[in-house]
């Protein structure tokens, strides 16, 4: 089904998580890997978050890292989230530059949905970002301010865009439950697109369909922009 401006639908508090690590790293993880230097990388993402900002109303921001952040840049993230966490000193850093990309996608979102939980967060959209990808003028918020999951295609293998997603907050401790479930199939490597994509199929009833998600962004090992 096609999603449909409901503009008399009531303003929702908007979680927005945004997972980064903005220092690539030595090796052949998938991470380490990028054509931008740290500081065209931090200015992505100052605009990931300027633009969450501006696009989502009532939001409020929890921002993930795992990287030894200069002074600077540890500032302005600060200054502009309502939670930061940085799991740089902390024993998931191990999970976060293995061969997987999704072990340490599923290790920050599980880490900030445990900090929401504990914190109490209250939200009725929540919204995922990945760092260095942005809205624009092409986001329309009215068409995701319901009680939908958000997704723009699904193609044959079920894999569903993770850098940007949204789920109702009733669906989003089931996710949880999904990304802990499949924590195996992250140690295989298997895509988290595809864990993703298992996860909407099980509530395909709750899913509509957007042909424009009015986010843009560059892949690190090319350098290729992403608008969608």
């Amino acid at each position: 089904m096609e999603a449909d401006t409901d503009a008399a639908a009531p303003e929702r508090k908007n979680l927005v998580l945004i997972t980064s690590v903005l220092y690539t790293v030595g090796g052949s993880h998938p991470m380490s890997r990028s054509v931008f230097t740290h500081d065209q990388r931090f200015e992505q993402t100052q605009q990931t978050i300027l633009r969450a900002r501006k696009y989502i109303p009532n939001a409020t921001i929890v921002f993930v890292e795992c990287s030894p952040l200069r002074a600077e840049h540890d500032a302005f993230i600060k200054e502009h989230v309502d939670h930061f966490l940085n799991l740089w000193d902390t024993p998931l850093r191990q999970q976060m530059f293995t061969q997987s990309k999704a072990l340490g996608e599923g290790t920050q979102t599980l880490y900030a949905l445990d900090h929401i939980a504990r914190n109490n967060i209250q939200f009725d959209n929540f919204f995922k970002m990945s760092g260095r990808y942005f809205l624009n003028d092409r986001f329309n918020y009215s068409k995701w301010n319901n009680e939908n999951i958000i997704i723009q295609d699904w193609n044959e293998s079920k894999s569903v865009f993770t850098f940007f997603y949204k789920i109702p907050g009733r669906l989003v401790w089931k996710w949880r439950e999904h990304l802990t479930r499949n924590h195996q199939n992250m140690l295989r490597n298997l895509g988290y697109e595809v864990i993703y994509g298992t996860f909407v199929e099980k509530y395909s009833s709750d899913v509509i369909f957007i042909d424009v998600m009015g986010i843009e962004g560059y892949i690190s090992p090319s350098g290729s922009r992403v608008d969608i």
